[in-house]
């Protein structure tokens, strides 16, 4: 009945996505507006080496997308 308290006030939660391959337009859609509705960003690699987001612009590699995702 008593729940804990969660680290951060309501609405704190950023949701970060990230499309590997050549996702369907169906899905990219989800992809971008799970992660845009919850303050994050969509992310999308066609390797697993180099990350771009949903409007080209570069991120770089994993450790690239881990800041941009948790520090920035």
């Amino acid at each position: 009945t008593n729940c804990p308290v969660l680290p951060g006030s309501t609405g704190n939660l950023k949701i970060f996505t990230i499309g590997i391959g050549n996702p369907s337009p169906t899905y990219l859609s989800t992809l971008q507006n799970l992660a845009t509705k919850n303050g994050g960003n969509c992310l999308l690699t066609s390797n697993g080496n180099s990350f771009t987001n949903t409007t080209s612009m570069v991120i770089g590699d994993i450790n690239a997308v881990f800041t941009q995702a948790f520090i920035n």
